[in-house]
C-alpha cells in the first residue's frame, strides 16, 4: 500500500488564524479641562450638567475646577464614559462605549486602560485581561465570535509570547507567537489526532519537525511553506516507510519505497507514485525492472519469477500487454500477444510433451477456433472455450475411430457421431463424453436402440428393435430391460407389465393373438401367483386406501339431479338435517364474489391456453422449478395474487361455512385457495391444503415470517437472518403436498362422511375430487355448487348451477 498525504491537511490550519490575527482596541484622546468648566476653586465637589461648543456634553461632579468623582461624558463623536473622574482624567473604574459598538469596562488611571478589564468588540470578539499604554499588554484572554480563544501573552496589542490558541473546531495550538503568528517552538494538534511538533515562522512549519497523523504514520524530515519538503522519512502503522525526497507535501525524486512484507521500490517517484524507472521486488521472489508510469508497470521491461518462469515485453498496468515472449519453469513457452496479462491474440504454444496448439486465446486460455495435435497422433480441429474443447469440433483418434459433433469441457458433450472401426456407430446426444440422452445407437447385425444412456448404457424410456421384427418399448436400467415396458412378438404375441434383467418379472399382461389373455404375477419370465384382478369390461378395480381415498377413474351408477330451480334445496337440506360428518370442499369459484378471478376456470386470468407475459405457461412460471431457477418470474405472479388477494374481503358463502361449524358436529373445510379468507372469515377447522400466502419462510435456515402485505417489498425477498431467498408457504406446481394438511384430511375422512359439499372448485387434482368420488360409492350426500361443468358433475347427487355467494346463504336458511 502507497498511502497519499493530503497537503491542505497541513496547511488548511493556518487560514482562519490569519485572519483572526490582528485585533487591536481602540484608543481614545484624553481630557484634562474643557473650555467652560469653570474658575471656581472649591474643595466640596457639586453636581453640573454642561454643552460644550464643541459638542461635548458632561453631567457630572466638579471641584476645583475640574471633573471629579462620577460622571457621564458624550463626546461630539458618539463615544461615552460613564465613570469616575479625577482632576479632569478618566480615572477610576469606568466604562467607554464607541459609537462603532466597541465597549470596555474596567479601570483607567490618567486617562488610560492600565489595568484588568473586558474589552468588547462589535464583531463579538472580547478580550480579557491587562493594560499598558492603552493597549493589550500582558497576560490576557482574548475569544472570538466563532468561538476560538486565545490565552497567553500580549505585547503592544499582539499576541507575542507563549501562549495557547484553541481554535472552535478543536485545533489547538501550544507554543510560541509573533505579531500575532505561531513563531518558535510548538505544537499544534488537529480533532482528528493528528499532530505536530517543531519550529514555526510567521505561522508555518519551515524547520525540521516531526508530523504524527491519527492512523499512525510519522513524517520526520523537513518543511518548505507549511508542506513536506526536501529530505524527509515517512512512516506508516502498517509497517511501510519511505526515505527520500518530497516537493509540496508529495514524494517526488528519488527514494526507496519499503513495504512491511519485505517488497521494496527503489527508483523514480513523481506526486507520491513509483513514475519513471525502477525496480520492484516482491517477498515471493519475483522482480521487475523496467519502465513505472503513476505507480503502475507501464512500458517495456524484465518480471523475473520466483519459480523461475520469465516474461520480456511490453507492460500495462502491471500486466502484460503488447508484444511479448513468456516461459514457464516446465519447458513451456509462447510467443505471441498478450493483454491484460492473458494470451488473448493468436500465437504458439509449445507444450514440453510435444503438444502444439496454433490458434485463438482469451482470458489466458485456448478460446475461438484452434487446432490441438498430441504426440501420439491424434488431432482436434474445432473451438475452444476457457481453454477446454467446447462448441463443434472434430476428434480423430490414432486408431481410426473418429467423432464429429459438440464439445463442453474436453468431452463429447451435445450432439454427435461417433463412429468404430468395426461398424458400429451412434448418432444422437453425448454428456461428459458418455452416451447419455436420446439417440440411435446401430448395430453391426442391424438391430438399433433408440433412447437415452447413462454410464454408456441404456437407461431411461427406450425402444429397441430386431431384424426379426421382435420390439421392445419400456425403461432400460444398467443396458437391461428393467422397470415397465411392452415387447411385441414378431408374431403377434405381446407382454405388457413389468421386467427385471431383461425378463418379464412382476405384475403384466401377457396376451395372443388367439385372444387368450393372462393378467397376474411373472417371476423371471413365467407366470407365478394368483391373478391380482381381471377386468372384463373395465368397470371393476381393486382399490387399496389411498386409491379409496383419492381415486376418480372407477365408474359409479348415479342419478345426479341438476336445477337452478330453488325448491331443491328443500330436498339438499332434508338431507343435510341429519349429516353428523360433512366437508365442504372450496375452489377459487368461492371466492369470485369477493372480487378474485378464478385462475383455471373459463375467463380465467390463466385459464387453458393462456401464456403469462413471460411467454410461458402459468403452471411452469408458478412451479417450484422456476422458484429455484428463476425467483424473479416465479415472485412476479405470486406477487399479482397476493395483490389480488389483498384488495378481497370474505363473502356471503365464506361467512355461511363460518355457520356451519355450529350446525354440524363435526364439519371441516379442505380448500385450494391460499387467499386466506376462511381464516379472515373465522373458519376454525380449516384444512388449507396448498398453504397460505402470507406465510413466508426462508428456504435456507426455515426462519418463517408473516405478512399482511407484500406491498413495497423488494422482489424476490431475502432472509433478514442469513440473506437466502423468501418464499411463501404454498404448494407451487410439481410440488409435494404439505404432509401436515395430509394427514388432517386423513383423520377426518377415515371416520366416515355424511355429506360431502364442492364449492366453485374444477376438481382435477385426484386429492380434490377423491373426496367426493368416495362419499358417493358411499352413499353420502354429494353435492356440487358450480355454475360449469367439473370433473365431478356427473358423480354428485345434486348439482347447483349457481355462484355459492347466492346459493349457499339459502341453502343454510332453509337447514336452519
Amino acid at each position: 500500500m502507497i498511502m497519499q498525504i493530503n497537503k491542505y491537511l497541513i496547511i488548511c490550519s493556518c487560514v482562519v488564524f490569519i485572519l483572526l490575527g490582528h485585533v487591536n482596541c481602540r484608543k481614545f484622546k484624553k481630557i484634562l479641562k474643557h473650555k467652560g468648566d469653570g474658575n471656581e476653586d472649591n474643595e466640596h465637589s457639586k453636581f453640573r450638567r454642561v454643552d460644550y461648543p464643541n459638542g461635548d456634553h458632561y453631567e457630572g461632579y466638579f471641584r476645583n475646577k475640574k471633573k471629579n468623582g462620577n460622571g457621564t461624558l458624550i463626546l461630539d463623536n458618539g463615544t461615552k464614559y460613564v465613570g469616575q473622574f479625577k482632576d479632569g482624567y478618566f480615572h477610576g473604574k469606568g466604562t467607554m462605549l464607541w459609537a462603532s459598538g466597541e465597549r470596555y469596562e474596567g479601570i483607567f488611571k490618567q486617562g488610560e486602560k492600565t489595568e484588568d478589564g473586558v474589552y468588547y468588540f462589535p464583531h463579538g470578539t472580547k478580550y480579557v485581561g491587562t493594560f499598558k499604554g492603552d493597549l493589550f499588554n500582558g497576560q490576557g484572554v482574548m475569544t472570538w465570535k466563532n468561538g476560538d480563544r486565545h490565552e497567553g501573552a500580549f505585547v503592544n496589542g499582539r499576541r507575542t509570547g507563549s501562549a495557547t490558541y484553541t481554535f472552535a473546531n478543536g485545533r489547538k495550538y501550544v507554543g510560541e507567537f509573533k505579531e500575532g503568528k505561531f513563531n518558535g517552538n510548538g505544537v499544534q494538534s488537529w480533532p482528528n489526532g493528528d499532530r505536530y511538533e517543531g519550529i514555526f515562522k510567521g505561522g508555518e512549519k519551515t524547520e525540521d519537525g516531526v508530523y504524527f497523523f491519527l492512523d499512525g504514520t510519522t513524517y520526520v524530515g523537513t518543511f518548505k511553506g507549511d508542506m513536506f519538503n526536501g529530505q524527509g522519512i515517512m512512516i506508516w502503522k502498517a509497517g511501510d516507510w519511505y526515505n527520500g525526497t518530497f516537493v509540496n507535501g508529495e514524494r517526488t525524486g528519488n527514494g526507496t519505497y519499503t513495504f512491511a512484507d519485505g517488497g521494496k521500490y527503489v527508483g523514480e517517484v513523481n506526486n507520491g507514485q513509483f513514475h519513471g524507472q525502477g525496480v520492484q521486488t516482491w517477498p515471493s521472489g519475483d522482480r521487475y525492472e523496467g519502465t513505472f508510469v503513476n505507480g503502475e508497470i507501464t512500458g517495456n521491461g524484465t518480471s523475473t519469477f520466483a519459480d523461475g518462469g520469465k516474461y520480456v515485453g511490453e507492460v500495462k498496468n502491471g500486466k502484460s500487454n503488447g508484444k511479448g515472449v513468456r516461459t514457464w519453469p516446465n519447458g513451456d513457452r509462447f510467443e505471441g500477444i498478450f493483454k491484460n496479462g492473458e494470451i488473448t491474440d493468436d500465437g504458439v504454444y509449445y507444450f514440453l510433451d510435444g503438444t502444439k496448439y496454433v490458434g485463438a486465446y482469451k482470458n489466458g486460455l485456448f478460446d475461438g477456433q484452434g487446432i490441438m495435435t498430441w504426440a501420439n497422433g491424434d488431432r482436434y480441429e474445432g473451438s475452444f472455450v476457457d481453454g477446454r474443447r467446447t462448441g463443434n469440433g472434430t476428434y480423430i483418434f490414432s486408431n481410426g475411430q473418429r467423432y464429429v459433433g459438440e464439445f463442453k469441457n474436453g468431452q463429447f458433450n451435445g450432439r454427435g457421431v461417433q463412429t468404430w472401426p468395426n461398424g458400429e456407430r451412434y448418432d444422437g446426444v453425448f454428456m461428459n463424453g458418455e452416451k447419455t440422452k436420446n439417440g440411435v445407437y446401430y448395430f453391426p447385425n442391424g438391430a438399433e436402440y433408440i433412447g437415452p444412456y447413462k454410464n454408456g448404457r441404456f437407461d431411461g424410456q427406450g425402444v429397441l428393435t430386431w431384424t426379426s421384427g421382435d420390439r421392445y418399448e419400456g425403461t432400460f436400467l444398467n443396458g437391461e430391460r428393467s422397470g415397465s415396458g411392452t415387447y411385441t412378438f414378431s408374431s403377434g404375441e405381446k407382454y405388457v407389465g413389468e421386467f427385471k434383467n431383461g425378463q418379464f418379472h412382476g405384475e403384466g399382461v401377457q396376451t395372443w393373438p388367439n385372444g387368450d389373455r393372462y393378467e397376474g404375477t411373472f417371476v423371471n419370465g413365467k407366470r407365478a401367483g394368483n391373478v391380482v384382478s381381471t377386468f372384463g369390461n373395465g368397470d371393476a378395480k381393486t382399490l387399496n386406501l389411498i386409491s379409496s381415498l383419492f381415486s376418480t377413474s372407477a365408474p359409479l351408477q348415479t342419478s345426479s339431479r341438476s336445477s337452478n330451480d330453488r325448491s331443491i334445496l328443500d330436498e339438499i337440506a332434508d338431507k343435510l338435517r341429519h349429516a353428523k360428518r360433512v366437508l365442504a370442499i372450496t375452489g377459487a369459484g368461492i371466492s369470485a364474489d369477493s372480487g378474485l378471478p378464478t385462475y383455471r376456470g373459463i375467463g380465467g386470468l390463466y385459464s387453458d391456453g393462456k401464456e403469462t407475459d413471460d411467454g410461458m405457461a402459468i403452471e411452469y412460471a408458478l412451479s417450484g422449478q422456476t422458484m429455484r431457477s428463476r425467483p424473479d418470474i416465479c415472485w412476479k405472479y405470486i406477487h399479482q395474487i397476493e395483490s389480488a388477494c389483498r384488495a378481497a374481503k370474505p363473502n356471503a358463502a365464506h361467512e355461511t361455512l363460518v355457520a356451519c361449524e355450529s350446525k354440524f358436529p363435526h364439519f371441516a373445510v379442505l380448500t385450494q385457495n391460499i387467499d386466506g379468507l376462511h381464516r379472515v372469515a373465522g373458519s376454525k377447522n380449516l384444512i388449507e391444503i396448498h398453504g397460505n400466502i402470507q406465510q413466508l419462510f426462508c428456504t435456507s435456515c426455515g426462519h418463517d415470517i408473516y405478512v399482511n402485505s407484500f406491498e413495497g417489498m423488494k422482489i424476490p425477498p431475502k432472509c433478514q437472518r442469513c440473506g437466502s431467498l423468501v418464499r411463501p408457504r404454498v404448494v407451487l406446481f410439481g410440488e409435494m403436498l404439505p404432509i401436515q394438511a395430509m394427514k388432517q384430511l386423513h383423520e377426518f375422512m377415515s371416520k366416515g362422511l355424511d355429506a360431502v359439499i364442492s364449492i366453485g372448485t374444477t376438481s382435477v387434482f385426484p386429492y380434490i375430487a377423491g373426496p367426493v368420488v368416495n362419499a358417493a360409492r358411499n352413499n353420502a350426500v354429494t353435492i356440487e355448487i358450480n355454475p360449469g361443468e367439473t370433473e365431478v358433475s356427473d358423480v354428485v347427487r345434486y348439482r347447483l348451477r349457481e355462484r355459492a355467494a347466492i346459493v349457499l346463504p339459502e341453502l343454510f336458511k332453509r337447514l336452519s
